[in-house]
């Protein structure tokens, strides 16, 4: 393989099957490589998607079709958006008209609707009217077209409704009695809400587990909630206690067992007891993989594990996330330099 082609390659690793596949640029052609940079797919593309493990979309001219996993065209390139794709259906634009198609051969036009704004499963986020509902995959509504806004993750589903939001389920039957000036999808069995302009944490019974008494907050992960009072961050748990102080100008949800917080414009890194795993000390702070982290010195960037070892010093001007744990980092003299989910140089373009 010219090593050329490497200046044209995709800011997306894909998964497949444990595999990491790299798309690369042949003569304005796309095709792959493996994660150990052999060529798995002849240039032939006009672009390539990974959408999961079972399919790929593919660009031929102006139009998007779906390739099997192992590559083998599934549809022609037929379709102008390519809005999901899974075992038994895929939804289109195609012809102006938004459709379902089946697998087993048959089609059904999605009636009636303005816009498709996302998928899901079990159902489809629609607009209508400049109002929004939910259809199943049977054209039935579940959530008719009347709402200005409606929230959903899949699973949980909020609508507005004279300016306060409700969680309301498939049947259209409202969850809880009472609605709130701002709702978030459930997280780890309790949702988010605002209420008198302050924010608080119900179950999904309904049943309050604090007070509306934080000026700002965000959901539970990993079993702690970032909360704020007094301008100052810290973080309760699911019963309300609080596990680490408010001292923090602001923080971000744990992963991992690991939170990135500021103090005093510094940055660091604490674990779930409020224990300083990276000093306050670092212009920024961003998640790499596991425990490790990516971490800015001045304007350059590093990546530094949570033993406050540089893994690779502060080289590099900017950097963007594989699917598979894999990173491309750009130095000043924009070479590009792939890294594994260890923090190892695996490639580099000089």
């Amino acid at each position: 393989m010219k090593t050329r082609v490497f200046f044209f390659l995709s800011l997306t690793f894909f998964n497949l099957q444990s595999q990491c596949y790299i798309p690369y640029v042949e003569h304005n052609r796309w095709g792959l490589l493996n994660d150990s940079l052999h060529e798995v797919l002849v240039p032939q593309y006009d672009y390539l998607k990974n959408y999961n493990s079972d399919f790929w979309i593919y660009k031929k001219g102006l139009n998007y079709g779906i390739l099997s996993k192992n590559f083998q065209e599934l549809t022609p390139p037929d379709f102008s958006v390519i809005y999901w794709i899974d075992t038994q259906k895929y939804v289109v634009y195609e012809k102006q008209n938004y459709s379902i198609h089946f697998w087993n051969d048959t089609t059904q036009l999605i009636l009636n609707v303005d816009t498709v704004h996302a998928v899901y499963p079990n159902f489809i986020l629609v607009e209508v009217n400049s109002q929004k509902g939910i259809l199943n995959y049977q054209n039935e509504w579940k959530i008719p077209p009347i709402y200005q806004e409606v929230i959903t993750n899949g699973t949980d589903i909020i609508v507005m409704e004279e300016d306060k939001y409700y969680f309301v389920d498939t049947l259209h039957k409202k969850k809880l009695k009472y609605g709130f000036e701002e709702a978030y999808c459930f997280s780890e069995g309790l949702a988010l809400v605002k209420w008198n302009e302050l924010y608080g944490f119900v179950n999904q019974e309904g049943k309050w587990i604090t007070d509306c008494e934080f000026l700002n907050a965000q959901p539970f992960q990993e079993g702690l909630a970032p909360v704020e009072k007094n301008n100052r961050w810290g973080f309760i748990n699911t019963k309300n206690e609080l596990v680490i102080p408010y001292i923090y100008d602001f923080v971000f949800p744990f992963h991992n067992g690991r939170a990135i917080v500021q103090y005093k414009g510094k940055w660091g890194v604490i674990n779930q007891t409020g224990k300083i795993i990276l000093p306050l000390e670092y212009d920024e702070i961003q998640n790499f993989e596991n425990q490790i982290f990516i971490v800015r010195m001045k304007h350059l960037w590093g990546i530094m594990n949570d033993q406050q070892t540089w893994l690779i010093p502060p080289e590099f001007i900017d950097f963007k996330k594989f699917h598979c744990s894999y990173w491309i980092f750009y130095t000043e003299n924009q070479a590009q330099v792939i890294v594994n989910e260890k923090g190892k140089k695996i490639w580099i373009n000089l």
